[in-house]
């Protein structure tokens, strides 16, 4: 990896859940596939936040605005997960199957309104389930 001190420019931004049990695998996951270089934000719910108008969705895109000006990115990954409380968990759904769909459609949903405010950011979905982490 070339000298930290010296790189000030990254092209990804992450936007995953705040839950705990997930954090780390993603973080890890994304490392591997972006030369451990990149900004990452939480948020309640990750698509709820950005779904959701208010506070959050507010404070995401305020950090976006910061991280295009500073980092120049070019690209926003939303990251899902199975068993979101946000979402009211598992329980609230009758298989794992439905559980992906139903955060694919959130995915598309959030990506929608991300790509409206930055048309010229390039916005990846990704789903974290118990056993793996995929791209939408």
């Amino acid at each position: 990896m070339s000298n930290l001190k010296e790189l000030h420019h990254w092209d990804v931004m992450v936007l995953s859940c705040i839950d705990g049990r997930f954090v780390k695998r993603v973080v890890d996951w994304v490392a591997t596939q972006q030369n451990d270089v990149f900004d990452y934000r939480t948020e309640v719910g990750c698509s709820k936040a950005i779904i959701d108008s208010g506070i959050d969705r507010e404070r995401f895109f305020s950090a976006v605005d910061v991280a295009k000006r500073l980092h120049s990115i070019k690209e926003i990954w939303l990251v899902d997960h199975i068993d979101c409380g946000a979402y009211g968990g598992s329980k609230e759904q009758t298989s794992a199957e439905s559980e992906r769909e139903f955060h694919r459609n959130k995915l598309i949903e959030a990506q929608k309104i991300v790509s409206l405010k930055y048309p010229e950011l390039n916005v990846k979905m990704i789903y974290a389930s118990w056993d793996e982490i995929e791209v939408i």
